[in-house]
């Protein structure tokens, strides 16, 4: 499993909750579900106190699938490269 993709998560998990408009009390916290798993579980909280969670499964090194919920509602569903794609898209 690639060792950097809780750190990928997390960040791609920051950009959706800030792009869908919400603010972070605390950072996603993200982990695998097992040593050798390739699913992933990200917590995080909003400063209103809403609950973050990213579900996400690796498909390829440095590549994941991943859904968001905030308030278990979801918010995006999708891959991690359009997260960071959108996010560079926007930052020109």
């Amino acid at each position: 499993a690639d060792t950097l993709m809780p750190t990928h998560l997390s960040m791609a998990t920051v950009d959706v909750v800030l792009d869908k408009g919400y603010d972070l009390q605390q950072k996603p916290v993200c982990k695998a579900a097992d040593e050798d798993s390739t699913r992933f579980t990200c917590n995080g909280v909003t400063v209103d106190g809403l609950k973050i969670l990213t579900t996400a499964h690796e498909t390829a090194h440095s590549e994941a699938d991943m859904k968001v919920d905030v308030d278990e509602k979801q918010v995006f569903e999708g891959t991690m490269a359009e997260v960071f794609t959108r996010q560079y898209e926007g930052a020109k």
